[in-house]
């Protein structure tokens, strides 16, 4: 297996050759042979050049991924300490969702304004413990963005379900978040106590933007904003406007 970057006079991109995965960067080629699992800052040479990323963009599948590297979210963002615009989709998250899941990354990430995750499921424990640990190691994130994958038919445990509720964030203050966007939302409890977090942590909070999950019915859509609005808000401004994905198009 190889990873291959090619590189133009201001963009750097990486990916597996004839493979579905995506990176984005900005700085130099290599071509690097990886015949066994290796940590990811290794992997993609030079590790000082790694350093100055401002965007990042790790998009994947379980085909294309599996296998590829060791390292958790702290090795990552050891690698990214600048990194200003990151935008990940679910398989690579869960690879580096790996062993016990910090609560708080040890080195917050203070440069962060952008965080765009793509494919989560909050059914999944994983997904849902990702998804608050990039979160609420950001102090400094502007907006973000979650397009998420529902399935009416998969299964939450009961840890997973209570989970927000279990863990201290009382350390938390999202002072600069101005905007989220929530796509595929659906009424589950993982879901509500996610955006309850992000209202009452936000004090700068303008829009909250739902697409609805298009297998909610009209009933549990009405029962679900209502809910939303009756969350408490840090930010008096904050206003929540949702919708229901177009008919006949699959988000």
């Amino acid at each position: 297996m190889t990873l291959l970057f090619t590189v133009s006079s201001y963009t750097f991109s990486s990916g597996y050759k004839n493979s579905g995965l995506n990176l984005s960067f900005n700085h130099s080629l290599a071509i690097i042979p990886l015949s066994k699992p290796q940590t990811f800052c290794s992997s993609i040479p030079p590790r000082r050049a790694l350093e100055h990323f401002l965007h990042f963009t790790l998009i994947g599948d379980e085909k294309h991924l599996m296998g590829c590297w060791n390292s958790d979210f702290v090795e990552l963002f050891e690698c990214l300490p600048l990194v200003e615009h990151l935008c990940m989709s679910c398989y690579p998250i869960k690879c580096f969702a790996t062993g016990v899941m910090p609560q708080k990354l040890p080195t917050s990430l203070v440069h962060l304004k952008s965080l765009h995750l793509l494919g989560l499921s909050f059914a999944r424990e994983l997904d849902l413990l990702s998804a608050l640990l990039l979160v609420t190691s950001s102090p400094n994130i502007e907006t973000i963005i979650l397009e998420m994958e529902a399935n009416p038919r998969e299964a939450m445990s009961q840890t997973t379900m209570n989970l927000v509720d279990q863990q201290d964030y009382s350390h938390v203050l999202l002072d600069h978040l101005r905007a989220i966007q929530i796509i595929n939302l659906t009424n589950a409890k993982t879901g509500m106590d996610f955006v309850k977090l992000i209202l009452a942590k936000s004090p700068m909070l303008r829009i909250v933007d739902i697409v609805m999950d298009k297998w909610l019915n009209i009933h549990d859509e009405v029962k679900m904003l209502k809910e939303l609005l009756q969350y408490p808000r840090a930010s008096a401004r904050a206003e929540i406007r949702s919708e229901r994905p177009p008919r006949g198009i699959d988000i």
